[in-house]
């Protein structure tokens, strides 16, 4: 067995294993909800449902970041090392740097594409390609939103990246090398959108045959 298949193998388990926990813990609280909403009175009721009502957020935020492990696993276990959903590998990426971005101040949303959007390279490539454009955009030390989306355009494929945030972001997001100039007949450089404030990027990571 390979390092690769072992280490794919171990994460498939544990994904597996961690969605019942976060089930059976999902239950017992939505259990423990319905007896102070509809039973007697207690103590401080209110504050006790607030505080099970966070703790349901904090269950579906777990899901979510069990999915997208699960998400990177399958995408290079089913389909081979040069494959995977650009889609999902985006909505993976924004649910598992959160923590990063949010002390950087920085928002990344994954927005939803029409269709699937399979890139022919392997989940950890894309990521890399994504992971390059965040340290820079942090270098930069300023608020920025940026919203990501898988795609194709001119025979090529990769990430529509639309920012939105204060000028020293956008700058810095505007001079990273990894950031390619749109297809003709865009641009050369990026296309701004008639909102103040905004720009968006072309993020091509390979030409495809259409």
């Amino acid at each position: 067995m390979t390092e690769k298949h072992c280490i794919q193998s171990l994460l498939a388990s544990s994904t597996h294993d961690m969605r019942n926990v976060l089930a059976v813990i999902r239950e017992s609280t939505g259990l423990v909800q319905d007896m102070l909403r509809f039973g007697a009175d207690v103590p401080n009721k209110e504050r006790l449902l607030q505080a099970l009502e966070e703790v349901q957020k904090q269950i579906s935020k777990g899901a979510l970041l069990t999915n997208s492990v699960d998400c990177l696993t399958k995408s290079t276990a089913e389909h081979g090392a040069g494959r995977c959903d650009g889609v999902r590998v985006a909505q993976a990426f924004c649910s598992m740097i959160a923590r990063h971005a949010k002390a950087a101040h920085i928002c990344c949303i994954a927005t939803t594409a029409e269709q699937a959007v399979w890139f022919e390279h392997d989940a950890l490539t894309v990521l890399q390609s994504l992971m390059s454009v965040f340290e820079q955009c942090t270098r930069a030390q300023a608020a920025l939103c940026l919203e990501i989306r898988a795609a194709r355009h001119e025979g090529t494929i990769g990430f529509y990246l639309t920012a939105e945030g204060e000028a020293a972001a956008l700058e810095a997001l505007a001079s990273a090398s990894g950031i390619q100039s749109a297809p003709p007949p865009w641009p050369a450089k990026l296309l701004p959108w008639r909102e103040q404030g905004k720009q968006r990027f072309w993020l091509a990571l390979k030409a495809y045959s259409a």
